[in-house]
């Protein structure tokens, strides 16, 4: 971070997963920027206007993700974002990205645990992301041997220690029912499903509420051909209940009258 502000950047932000994330993990954390300074080029932290300032003139803005309207029309030429995987609100994500935009080359350097989340998985998947992963070994050195013992030892070999540990991008929820390699393995084309089924079922999972915050209501459209069962249209997304049951309605119409199943 010191770097980039002494060679290439004079206006940056600065995102944690809270307010209280962003100052006692990014700013005064052992790894934070007042903790790790450059004799050269020293900070200031002004915890009540929010902003770093460099002795160069160059300037840092800190934000939370839990307050994305914040970065609304703010504009930088880098970004630091921590733990993207416990960023609650997607829409800070998409403000931060949509204000990164000064200078001839804007970055974001995003530093988090590798929970797959879909935002982490896209971020990750994008030709424009330059990955590097800090697996716990390479810092076994410096950490306690109580750590090493009881933690590294309980953890070691299991799911979460691959992620964890190893810092990688699980795709599947442990015991899933439905993997992604299962998934891939069963596809098939257009061209190879059956021309005609036994019976259509229409799925339906409702969100408990309706926001731009609130989850994505689940709507699968499913044709039962003997034994098998062939996945034919995936309607899933943000809607209201009147929104949702009308679609719902319409695909049991559109498929002979399908059976609709919702989850309580």
């Amino acid at each position: 971070c010191h770097e980039r502000v002494q060679d290439t950047y004079g206006r940056l932000h600065l995102v944690g997963a809270t307010a209280s994330d962003a100052r006692d993990i990014m700013i005064e954390g052992p790894s934070g920027v007042l903790s790790t300074p450059r004799p050269w080029n020293k900070v200031e932290y002004s915890p009540t206007k929010r902003k770093l300032t460099w002795e160069n003139g160059a300037v840092g803005l800190v934000f939370s993700a839990d307050e994305p309207e914040r970065l609304r029309g703010e504009q930088c030429e880098a970004a630091w974002s921590d733990e993207l995987a416990a960023w609650r609100y997607p829409e800070a994500w998409s403000q931060l990205q949509l204000g990164l935009r000064l200078g001839p080359l804007p970055r974001n350097v995003v530093t988090t645990t590798p929970r797959p989340t879909k935002e982490v998985k896209q971020l990750a998947a994008a030709p424009t992301t330059h990955v590097t992963r800090g697996i716990t070994y390479e810092n076994i050195f410096n950490l306690a041997p109580a750590f090493i013992q009881e933690v590294i030892r309980v953890y070691e070999g299991t799911r979460f220690g691959r992620q964890e540990l190893y810092a990688d991008i699980l795709d599947d929820a442990p015991g899933a029912l439905w993997t992604h390699e299962g998934i891939q393995e069963w596809r098939i084309t257009k061209k190879e499903a059956p021309a005609k089924y036994d019976r259509f079922v229409v799925a339906v999972d409702p969100a408990v509420s309706f926001s731009s915050e609130s989850s994505e209501t689940g709507i699968m459209v499913v044709g039962k051909l003997k034994t098998r069962a062939y996945v034919i249209a995936d309607h899933t997304a943000r809607l209201k209940p009147e929104q949702w049951a009308k679609k719902v309605c319409d695909l049991s119409n559109s498929y002979d009258n399908a059976l609709v199943v919702a989850e309580k």
